[in-house]
C-alpha cells in the first residue's frame, strides 16, 4: 500500500521479495530480512531484529527502510539518481556530487590514520568511564564512534585480517555492554 500512496501502480511492475537477512557484527546485531524490488531494483527492506548488543530482543522489532532515490527515480523516469529533479533549477547530482567526491577521497586516500588509531582508543576508553557512569546513551554514541572510526581505518586498508576480528570483537563488547546496562536501568 506504501508504494501505491505514492503513485506507484503495482500491476503494472514486477514486485519479489528477496531473502537478505541482515547482520551488523560489530554491534552484534542481526534478523531475518527481505528486500523488496521493483523492477530488479531494491527500493525497500524489512528486517526482524532478533538479536542487538549480542543480546536476543524480545519482543522481536521490525524495522522498514525505503530507498528514497531510488523511488523517486521510477517517480521521475529517470535512470540515474544524479539525474533526479531536486526541485525546478537543480539536479540531485549537483547538489552532493562535491560532497561524494570529497568523502570519498578522505575515506580511501587522505584520512589521517593515525589519528584515527588515537580515536579509537578515546572513544573506546569513554565507553568503558560512561558505562562505570551507568550513562547508558552517552556511551552507545561513543559506541557508535568508535564503529564509524574502524569502518575509516577499514576503508583505508590499515588494519590487517587478524587485527579486524580483534576490533570487532572490542565493538561488539562495548556494544553488548551497552545493551546490558540499558536493560538493568530501564528494564527489558
Amino acid at each position: 500500500k506504501s508504494l501505491q500512496a505514492i503513485g506507484i501502480e503495482i500491476e503494472k511492475h514486477d514486485i519479489r521479495f528477496v531473502e537478505d537477512d541482515w547482520e551488523s557484527p560489530t554491534l552484534g546485531a542481526n534478523g531475518l530480512g527481505w528486500e523488496v524490488w521493483l523492477d530488479g531494483m531494491e527500493i525497500s527492506q524489512f528486517t526482524y531484529f532478533q538479536m542487538v548488543g549480542g543480546i536476543e530482543v524480545f519482543p522481536i522489532s521490525v524495522e522498514l527502510t525505503y530507498g528514497l532515490e531510488r523511488l523517486a527515480m521510477y517517480i521521475q523516469n529517470v535512470d540515474d539518481f544524479k539525474d533526479l529533479k531536486w526541485n525546478e533549477t537543480m539536479r540531485y547530482g549537483e547538489i552532493y556530487f562535491d560532497k561524494e567526491k570529497e568523502f570519498s577521497q578522505y575515506n580511501f586516500k587522505t584520512a589521517d590514520t593515525k589519528m584515527l588509531f588515537s580515536s579509537f582508543k578515546e572513544y573506546e576508553q569513554q565507553v568503558n568511564e560512561l558505562i562505570s557512569e551507568k550513562l547508558v546513551y552517552p556511551a552507545y554514541d561513543m559506541v557508535l564512534k568508535c564503529s564509524h572510526t574502524f569502518n575509516l581505518l577499514d576503508a583505508r586498508g590499515v588494519i590487517s585480517v587478524t587485527e579486524r576480528a580483534t576490533y570487532i570483537g572490542r565493538i561488539r563488547k562495548m556494544a553488548k555492554d551497552c545493551a546490558l546496562l540499558y536493560i538493568k536501568k530501564y528494564g527489558e
